[in-house]
């Protein structure tokens, strides 16, 4: 029998932006209820979709035969504080990286 700590279940959770989409993907760990963002995803007008959604679907499944989500993510009470806190974390890079670059 699985050892219920190393459940999870996958959740997507889409962000409208101004002329993307953001495919959030989240983990639900099912010991607890606890949800992390494993990946987001940019798709835009023009993209194939079906190529894009398969390459996502792949990239889920490579992340955790690599690592499990515990060592990788953080863990929040609900998927909107850990979509927040994804978006917050990824915002402070971009900065970061902008101001690297000037």
């Amino acid at each position: 029998m699985a050892n219920p700590h190393n459940l999870y279940r996958e959740h997507r959770v889409y962000a409208r932006k101004a002329n993307e989409l953001v495919l959030f993907v989240c983990l639900e760990r099912l010991s607890d209820g606890k949800f992390a963002v494993s990946q987001a995803e940019f798709l835009r007008e023009g993209d194939d979709l079906k190529e894009r959604m398969a390459q996502i679907a792949a990239t889920v499944v490579e992340l955790m035969l690599d690592e499990d989500p515990v060592e990788r993510v953080e863990f929040f009470d609900t998927i909107v504080e850990a979509v927040s806190s994804h978006e917050h974390a990824f915002a402070d890079m971009d900065e970061w990286v902008a101001n690297a670059q000037n």
